[in-house]
């Protein structure tokens, strides 16, 4: 009796079809991965957010701008104004969200591009307050100033302070009443980094955390009155600016804890991994950084 075997085109053809499935198999558990990470992402963030939300007093999401001129974001009555007060155009821009730490994001091109915040003193019954936000620097850009501002509130050389890039790309600069610090280490170009500010009156210092790490110490604090504005993107006494995207600044009424900022950070690092913003293998650098730091 006569056997028949497989033709050469047969094998071929069957082998061309199980690669197809394999890859539609492999396609489908990617993205049901991918969709398991982002889910257990929110759920984190979310789990931060209940235990810091009894302190956070504003939230600026920076993922939309109203009419040209405002952000849909708030604290207490204060609506965030653009650029150079009533007469701005589209400043900052919004950025998409593979682009940010979470949602979209605003850019700010170092010319003229800031947010007023607005004030509310009476946030801050004991003058205690942390303000974080995420920032990505685009390098140096020297517009009449030393310095590039992240944020900051007040004149830095009176009775400020302020976060900011220095001109050689490597320091970043705090100042309350005439006194500054420096922090040189592990700040990249072009790549997203937390930065957080601590008032702790308890403690009479002023924190400066970068990326969930405390990295200067000011032994003065300040005391909060009047007409006391915040800005992103510049310091009201100098209006210094710089060229930089920034995503998810927060306001809270009390000195946020070291292991608060940290959980704060990794959240958004788990975003920025979520999103393929980072691989995961600067994810598990910037984790294993954390992780030695035990200030």
């Amino acid at each position: 009796m006569k056997t028949k075997s497989f033709t050469l085109i047969e094998l071929l053809v069957v082998i061309v079809i199980i690669g197809i499935l394999a890859a539609v198999i492999i396609v489908s558990t990617s993205s049901s991965i991918g969709k398991a990470n982002i889910a257990k992402v929110k759920v984190f963030e979310n789990s931060v957010q209940n235990e810091l939300g009894a302190n956070m007093v504003s939230r600026w999401k920076l993922d939309e701008i109203v009419e040209t001129t405002t952000t849909p974001d708030a604290w207490g009555s204060n609506t965030g104004t653009l650029g150079d007060g009533v007469t701005a155009s589209t400043y900052p821009t919004l950025k998409e969200e593979s682009e940010c730490v979470t949602g979209k994001c605003m850019y700010f091109d170092g010319v003229d591009d800031y947010i007023d915040l607005g004030t509310n003193v009476m946030t801050f019954p004991n003058n205690s307050f942390t303000f974080s936000v995420w920032t990505n620097q685009k390098g140096y850009t020297n517009k009449g100033s030393i310095y590039n501002c992240i944020a900051g509130s007040g004149s830095m050389s009176d009775t400020g302070w302020g976060l900011a890039l220095g001109s050689t790309n490597q320091f970043l600069i705090i100042g309350i009443a005439n006194e500054f610090k420096t922090f040189s280490n592990s700040f990249l170009i072009d790549n997203w980094h937390h930065v957080v500010f601590v008032q702790d009156v308890v403690r009479d210092r002023a924190f400066f955390y970068l990326d969930g790490i405390p990295s200067s110490i000011l032994t003065t604090t300040l005391e909060l009155s009047g007409n006391y504005n915040f800005y992103l993107g510049r310091d009201i006494g100098l209006s210094r600016s710089g060229e930089q995207i920034m995503d998810d600044a927060r306001i809270y009424n009390s000195a946020l804890s070291t292991s608060q900022i940290k959980q704060e950070y990794i959240a958004g690092l788990n975003s920025l991994l979520a999103s393929n913003s980072i691989s995961e293998k600067e994810y598990n650098e910037r984790i294993n950084s954390l992780a030695l730091n035990n200030d």
